[in-house]
């Protein structure tokens, strides 16, 4: 029987409190009823005169997430953030004065309560949301995260919601280059429209990070988060399987797969080259698997960026991914000879190989590399080019209390 993983203990008392933006009282809550009744009373009898910026956020990825992207964008930053599950809270609230901006993320967001028949009205429906927004005088800023969804397979609404996004939003912040050629190749964008801000790490919110030291001779990669299709974990377990050197290697797969993905733990015995915790990580967990990591393993089919590889270059573990131009151009140049071919039959395999007879001390110097770049990319640091960049694009109020609606 393969190992199952056991409940990471290491740094179990480092601190994960966030250093992002604030998110409005009441908007974390994850109670049905105090949900109901803040979304009630609060926009009509709370405060709309502030000093800060007020930013909707859509789609919710703060409230019972253990993903902090959507707060450390504005550490530091004068903003508080305001969450809502369903676009159509960005109109409301912005007639009510209690949001200055809307910003989306995820744009796939317009199809999760969508089924595949119900795809292309869905996003209609919500381009309709957008056009009554900006007709009240609304403006909103779109991230740019992937070319393809990352939930659902692609499906007709996603082109019709994208397209309207890139004609319409009033800046388009992108995290790598290749983001933004793809934006330029595919949709009529104005190119000041679009700005590269790089994302950010997680220092801050990950708490203390453990002191460098050497790997141990038996190195350990990390598959960690929702296993979904196009992030090539059969791929990856193919390439451990074929590798030369087995004792010298362990497989550490920590997420729960997407419905329909069905990994090949066939051919693994119980060798001590597997171990697997197929259920998603507690937060309070994820320090200590990091901290029990040589590599963090991405073999993925596709991507534009990669949060999973910004929060393992965060915790100072090096990254294992395919060569694509997005990919290399948002990691450490050091970790360029542990990027490898996705095209040539036996990249993974190398690269697996390469990392497992790596001498302790050029691993220790990736380790300072990821660290040093970790501090490059600081959530506030890059929380005060985003602030530029609003700015600049005329999207911060001299007043905060710019909402359309009179009071």
């Amino acid at each position: 029987m393969r190992a199952s993983l056991p409940q990471a203990k290491a740094l179990r008392g480092a601190t994960t409190a966030s250093r992002g933006a604030d998110v409005v009282r009441g908007h974390a809550r994850a109670g049905a009823r105090a949900r109901l009744a803040h979304w009630t009373y609060w926009p009509r009898l709370g405060p709309r005169r502030r000093d800060t910026l007020r930013v909707g956020v859509w789609p919710n990825h703060v409230t019972g997430s253990e993903n902090p992207y959507q707060t450390i964008v504005y550490a530091g930053a004068p903003v508080q953030v305001v969450p809502f599950w369903h676009l159509c809270d960005a109109l409301r609230l912005h007639r009510l004065g209690q949001i200055d901006l809307l910003h989306i993320h995820f744009d796939e967001g317009y199809a999760y309560q969508a089924t595949p028949d119900t795809d292309a009205e869905a996003a209609q429906a919500h381009i309709a949301m957008l056009r009554a927004f900006r007709a009240r005088g609304g403006r909103y800023v779109w991230t740019l995260h992937n070319t393809n969804p990352a939930v659902y397979a692609e499906r007709p609404g996603f082109a019709l919601m994208r397209r309207h996004m890139a004609e319409t939003s009033d800046l388009i912040v992108v995290h790598t280059p290749a983001a933004a050629a793809y934006l330029r190749a595919g949709f009529a964008v104005d190119p000041a429209r679009i700005v590269l801000i790089e994302h950010p790490s997680f220092l801050g919110w990950i708490g203390a990070l453990p002191a460098a030291t050497p790997p141990p001779a038996r190195r350990r990669f990390l598959q960690f988060g929702d296993i979904k299709a196009y992030k090539g974990v059969n791929r990856a377990l193919a390439g451990f399987a074929e590798l030369s050197c087995p004792e010298r290697a362990e497989y550490i797969i920590a997420g729960k797969p997407d419905a329909g993905v069905t990994l090949d733990l066939a051919r693994f015995p119980d060798d001590g080259v597997l171990r697997t915790s197929l259920e998603r990580v507690p937060e309070a967990d994820v320090p200590g698997l990091f901290a029990g990591a040589d590599f963090t393993l991405l073999a993925y089919d596709r991507l534009l960026t990669s949060g999973v590889a910004l929060m393992s270059v965060s915790y100072g573990v090096p990254v294992i991914a395919p060569a694509f131009g997005e990919m290399a151009g948002s990691l450490p140049t050091e970790l360029g000879p542990l990027l490898y071919d996705p095209d040539a039959p036996d990249g993974l395999r190398r690269a697996l190989e390469y990392a497992c007879t790596m001498p302790a001390d050029a691993h220790l110097a990736l380790q300072h590399a990821c660290r040093a770049f970790a501090e490059r990319i600081a959530p506030e640091v890059q929380a005060r080019k985003l602030m530029a960049a609003l700015g600049t694009a005329g999207l911060l109020p001299g007043d905060p209390m710019i909402a359309g609606g009179a009071p």
